[in-house]
């Protein structure tokens, strides 16, 4: 493909994204702005900023695939961005249609609601192009031959994902109130451990997908030395992320998964800083600043739950008898 078909190709699916987006908005509008499938127990500003927070997260990766896509249109990455961000904002489509009553008649799902909330479960399994993403860092190519064995590896996970997620009978996951229309009813407990495999065989790429990056960044020197870098520093704090929004207790929810959203977009900013070469050595200071803000927003974070708690001890023990 050459850069200038490249740069139409990206752009024109980056405006595909955001139409998408923006109609997932609007359907999300129109019913009420209600809080998203699986975080029922956050309402009001808490579940408007999680709608957003998560658009604003699979535009970002869209953003900054289509920029690396435009650059270097012969490395898979900006095209893995682009897909993981189409998939995304595909789901929440999804999701928000057959859950909205914007387009329901009183009493009844919008048309076709349980098709569409299946076709968004399967597109749950967007996570897969994390692994090639990070295999393929950061000139596109495999640290070796035998890294293919990964890749294949992650091809059957998401056959195995896809499978389960498909035929699994029951409530779909993007809309808890419709059934699986091609649920397998006396398969159920052979799809939970069709299920379980996949969740273990994801985890297991991706540690040893993470293992390579490790491993490469060890052995590099001059500028692969500075791209890892970039890269390492910033998984590592989308990890802390992670653990921090699934480990959050219920009132701190959803600052936690904010956080999350903040960290993936600083890890897909750091590869595309790291893919395109540019400032590549102002990493030591980035740490640093880092390290400072981190710190100062953990100390903030203590002092705000333990006025929380204070406050709920004091509240409760004057509302005792």
């Amino acid at each position: 493909m050459g850069t200038r078909t490249a740069i139409r190709v990206a752009w024109a699916l980056w405006a595909l994204i955001l139409a998408v987006m923006l109609t997932g908005v609007l359907l999300w509008a129109a019913s009420g702005f209600p809080p998203p499938s699986g975080s029922e127990s956050v309402a009001g500003a808490g579940a408007t900023f999680l709608v957003l927070s998560w658009a604003l997260t699979y535009l970002t990766f869209a953003t900054i695939g289509g920029v690396v896509a435009t650059r270097r249109p012969h490395n898979p990455i900006g095209w893995l961005c682009i897909l993981a961000g189409l998939m995304m904002a595909c789901s929440m489509l999804a999701s928000e249609y057959a859950n909205g009553s914007a387009l329901a008649q009183p009493g009844s799902p919008p048309p076709g609601a349980a098709w569409v909330a299946w076709i968004g479960n399967l597109l749950a399994a967007w996570v897969v192009v994390i692994v090639p993403i990070i295999l393929f860092f950061p000139d596109g190519k495999l640290p070796g031959r035998r890294w293919a064995v990964v890749l294949w590896a992650q091809a059957g996970t998401l056959l195995l994902a896809l499978l389960g997620l498909g035929l699994t009978p029951g409530p779909l996951s993007t809309a808890p109130t419709l059934q699986n229309p091609l649920g397998w009813a006396s398969a159920g407990d052979a799809l939970a451990v069709v299920l379980g495999v996949a969740t273990v065989g994801q985890l297991a790429c991706t540690v040893v997908a993470a293992g390579a990056l490790v491993m490469r960044l060890r052995r590099a020197r001059g500028d692969e030395r500075q791209q890892f870098k970039w890269v390492a520093s910033a998984a590592s704090i989308w990890a802390l992320g992670l653990v921090a929004a699934v480990a959050a207790p219920t009132e701190l929810k959803v600052l936690a998964q904010f956080g999350q959203f903040v960290t993936m977009a600083g890890l897909l900013g750091a590869v595309s800083i790291a893919v395109l070469k540019y400032r590549l050595y102002d990493v030591e200071l980035v740490i640093n600043r880092t390290l400072v803000y981190g710190s100062l927003a953990a100390m903030i974070t203590v002092v705000y739950v333990a006025l929380v708690v204070g406050l709920g001890m004091v509240i409760g023990a004057r509302g005792e008898p």
